[in-house]
């Protein structure tokens, strides 16, 4: 179908090699500089992509679990099924919320975006540690869009280290921050227009950086943010065909729109902002005369 060639999660490297998945795909590939595809693994990925502090791939997998992936072959390493964290949570549980009162044996709604809808699973970086000491570097920063909820996991012993739900709603895109709070991308479903909410995980404190009225920003499904080291904030509105900036006062500094014509735009999946030395000169390996899309 379209949506299996539309893709959703990407990880660029220094040598300009990618990593990406598609929007309910059924891959995970990584492709050089020059376009050529060096692996391809068949696994259930979608949604965003992440690095670990060891510099392994957590993806999404399907409606109800995560995968670790080793970025040399796309092997698969570690898969983790929600069910698997209510266990070794007994003391919470904020992720039954899906599952059917009954006597008799255990039912899990699977209607309206499947079980609990994993969209984005982020470890905390090493050098975030000391915003963060209440977390472990490598710990899941988890959001599962179905029920509203953000949570920190180990993926070691899979307890759940924080959680919130009700600060958004059908949320995407949770991202650690420097000054250790975190960012949500809130699609704000039904409400029409969607905004960007910080939390201190500390004290739950939240606020919301970027209201999104003035510019009618909304997308009730997918999107992705980031905050830029001068404070700006870098968005998707997949729905809409669109990607912006807006600075600190929400005024819109860069904008592109992926239109397809006067009454159309076509789907664009996220922006990445990348700083003019990213790219690794040393590392990029010479295009062969076939192939000279990917030169410098």
């Amino acid at each position: 179908t379209a949506e299996r060639k539309f893709p959703h999660g990407v990880i660029v490297h220094p040598d300009g090699s990618l990593i990406f998945a598609f929007d309910n795909g059924n891959s995970l590939q990584k492709f050089d500089r020059c376009s050529e595809r060096l692996w391809a693994q068949k696994e259930k990925v979608d949604h965003s992509l992440s690095l670990d502090p060891q510099g392994k791939i957590w993806a999404v997998m399907g409606p109800n679990a995560l995968g670790q992936f080793d970025p040399k072959d796309g092997q698969r390493i570690k898969r983790i099924n929600m069910k698997r964290i209510i266990p070794k949570n007994n003391e919470i549980d904020p992720l039954s919320l899906r599952q059917v009162d009954t006597s008799n044996k255990s039912l899990w709604l699977v209607k309206g975006g499947g079980y609990w809808h994993p969209n984005d699973a982020e470890p905390l970086p090493k050098s975030f540690a000391d915003a963060f000491p209440q977390f472990t570097p490598g710990d899941l920063l988890v959001s599962l869009r179905s029920i509203n909820l953000i949570f920190v996991v180990s993926p070691d012993t899979l307890e759940i280290k924080w959680w919130r739900m009700g600060a958004w709603r059908r949320q995407h895109d949770p991202d650690w921050q420097p000054d250790g709070t975190i960012t949500v991308f809130n699609n704000n479903m039904h409400r029409k227009v969607s905004n960007i909410v910080k939390i201190d995980p500390k004290t739950y404190e939240h606020e919301t950086l970027y209201h999104g009225r003035k510019e009618k920003f909304y997308t009730w499904m997918r999107g992705k943010h980031e905050i830029l080291a001068n404070n700006h904030i870098t968005l998707s509105s997949p729905q809409q065909g669109r990607v912006f900036e807006v600075d600190q006062d929400g005024e819109v500094v860069f904008e592109f729109v992926n239109r397809y014509d006067d009454k159309k735009s076509m789907l664009v999946s996220e922006i990445i902002t990348l700083p003019t030395d990213f790219y690794d000169k040393d590392t990029f390996v010479p295009c062969s005369d076939n192939n000279q899309r990917g030169q410098p």
